[in-house]
Protein backbone atom coordinates (compact mmCIF):
# COMPACT_ATOMS: atom_id res chain seq x y z
CA UNK A 1 0.00 0.00 0.00
CA UNK A 2 2.87 2.64 0.40
CA UNK A 3 3.37 2.65 -3.35
CA UNK A 4 -0.12 3.96 -3.58
CA UNK A 5 -0.32 7.77 -4.33
CA UNK A 6 -3.50 9.70 -3.10
CA UNK A 7 -4.91 10.18 -0.02
CA UNK A 8 -8.70 8.92 -0.74
CA UNK A 9 -9.11 4.87 -0.63
CA UNK A 10 -12.75 2.81 -0.50
CA UNK A 11 -12.87 0.01 1.33
CA UNK A 12 -15.30 -2.98 1.00
CA UNK A 13 -15.85 -6.53 2.31
CA UNK A 14 -18.58 -8.85 1.28
CA UNK A 15 -19.61 -11.80 0.34
CA UNK A 16 -20.01 -12.66 -3.23
CA UNK A 17 -24.45 -13.72 -3.94
CA UNK A 18 -23.90 -14.24 -7.23
CA UNK A 19 -21.07 -15.44 -9.75
CA UNK A 20 -18.36 -17.47 -7.74
CA UNK A 21 -16.47 -17.51 -4.85
CA UNK A 22 -12.99 -17.29 -6.72
CA UNK A 23 -10.56 -14.75 -5.22
CA UNK A 24 -10.69 -13.29 -9.10
CA UNK A 25 -14.41 -11.85 -7.97
CA UNK A 26 -13.26 -9.73 -5.32
CA UNK A 27 -13.87 -6.23 -5.29
CA UNK A 28 -13.27 -3.68 -6.63
CA UNK A 29 -13.51 -4.82 -10.60
CA UNK A 30 -11.38 -2.29 -12.93
CA UNK A 31 -11.48 -1.41 -16.43
CA UNK A 32 -8.73 0.30 -18.41
CA UNK A 33 -11.32 1.67 -21.10
CA UNK A 34 -12.15 4.67 -21.31
CA UNK A 35 -10.17 6.52 -18.34
CA UNK A 36 -9.71 3.35 -16.31
CA UNK A 37 -12.24 3.02 -13.68
CA UNK A 38 -13.15 1.03 -10.76
CA UNK A 39 -16.51 0.02 -9.42
CA UNK A 40 -17.46 -1.74 -5.98
CA UNK A 41 -21.07 -2.87 -6.39
CA UNK A 42 -23.14 -4.28 -3.39
CA UNK A 43 -26.73 -5.68 -5.01
CA UNK A 44 -27.95 -8.16 -7.63
CA UNK A 45 -28.43 -7.33 -11.22
CA UNK A 46 -31.72 -9.01 -11.91
CA UNK A 47 -31.54 -8.74 -15.57
CA UNK A 48 -27.93 -10.07 -15.83
CA UNK A 49 -27.90 -12.49 -19.16
CA UNK A 50 -29.49 -9.42 -20.72
CA UNK A 51 -26.61 -7.13 -20.15
CA UNK A 52 -23.92 -9.77 -20.50
CA UNK A 53 -25.71 -10.48 -24.31
CA UNK A 54 -25.18 -6.85 -24.83
CA UNK A 55 -21.46 -6.40 -23.46
CA UNK A 56 -20.31 -9.48 -25.36
CA UNK A 57 -22.57 -8.91 -28.65
CA UNK A 58 -22.69 -5.62 -29.00
CA UNK A 59 -20.23 -3.73 -26.77
CA UNK A 60 -17.48 -6.24 -28.07
CA UNK A 61 -16.27 -6.09 -24.25
CA UNK A 62 -14.56 -9.23 -22.65
CA UNK A 63 -15.62 -10.09 -19.02
CA UNK A 64 -13.26 -12.26 -16.79
CA UNK A 65 -15.77 -13.53 -14.10
CA UNK A 66 -18.98 -14.12 -13.99
CA UNK A 67 -19.58 -11.23 -11.60
CA UNK A 68 -22.48 -8.71 -11.72
CA UNK A 69 -20.38 -6.33 -10.87
CA UNK A 70 -17.89 -6.65 -13.21
CA UNK A 71 -20.27 -6.68 -15.72
CA UNK A 72 -22.10 -3.42 -14.19
CA UNK A 73 -18.56 -2.13 -14.28
CA UNK A 74 -18.55 -3.11 -18.08
CA UNK A 75 -22.06 -1.05 -18.95
CA UNK A 76 -21.07 2.02 -16.99
CA UNK A 77 -17.92 2.24 -19.16
CA UNK A 78 -19.69 1.43 -22.30
CA UNK A 79 -21.92 4.03 -21.56
CA UNK A 80 -19.51 6.65 -21.07
CA UNK A 81 -17.55 5.83 -24.30
CA UNK A 82 -20.75 5.77 -26.19
CA UNK A 83 -21.83 9.32 -24.69
CA UNK A 84 -18.16 10.93 -25.62
CA UNK A 85 -18.51 9.56 -29.23
CA UNK A 86 -22.13 11.05 -29.64
CA UNK A 87 -20.43 14.53 -28.35
CA UNK A 88 -17.48 14.12 -30.83
CA UNK A 89 -14.82 15.16 -28.49
CA UNK A 90 -11.52 13.91 -26.89
CA UNK A 91 -11.81 14.13 -22.81
CA UNK A 92 -9.02 13.45 -21.45
CA UNK A 93 -10.30 13.35 -17.74
CA UNK A 94 -13.74 11.78 -16.43
CA UNK A 95 -15.64 14.07 -14.54
CA UNK A 96 -19.02 13.81 -12.45
CA UNK A 97 -20.69 16.22 -14.85
CA UNK A 98 -19.38 13.21 -18.09
CA UNK A 99 -20.58 10.37 -15.52
CA UNK A 100 -24.12 12.09 -14.89
CA UNK A 101 -24.98 12.54 -18.53
CA UNK A 102 -23.63 8.76 -19.97
CA UNK A 103 -26.24 7.36 -16.79
CA UNK A 104 -28.81 9.13 -17.72
CA UNK A 105 -28.63 8.95 -21.52
CA UNK A 106 -28.00 4.85 -20.55
CA UNK A 107 -30.67 4.85 -18.09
Amino acid sequence: MIRLRGDVGIGHVRYPTAGSYDAAEAQPFFVNSPFGIALIHNGNLTNYDELKNEVLKIDLRYLNTTSDSELLLNVVAQSIRDTLRSKKVQAYEITPELIFEAMGQRF
